[in-house]
């Protein structure tokens, strides 16, 4: 449990760490986030793609890639919440 002056996390999670307009908003918004209030990391759901991964990691914003396998697999999103209990 954090204290109550402790930045809170975030963690933004992506289909993939490729370059289009939904990455460039998560890209500004990690980015932008007060660091002071929030700690963000971002978490992909397929394997990375360096533009993204590279941009986000140089500016210090954890990533993290759950690797669930190519293509569309609506099942995936069910193992979700224990894969993200992992980051806490």
């Amino acid at each position: 449990m954090r204290s109550a002056n402790s930045p809170a996390p975030v963690l933004i999670v992506v289909p993939c760490f490729g370059y289009g307009g939904l990455e460039q908003v998560v890209l500004h918004l990690a980015r932008g986030l007060d660091r002071g209030r929030f700690t963000p990391s971002v978490c992909s759901l397929l394997p990375p793609e360096p533009p993204l991964l590279d941009e986000l990691l140089s500016t210090g914003v954890p990533c993290h890639v759950l690797d669930k396998g190519d293509g569309v697999n609506p099942a995936a999103s069910d193992d979700l919440p224990f894969d993200v209990a992992a980051f806490e």
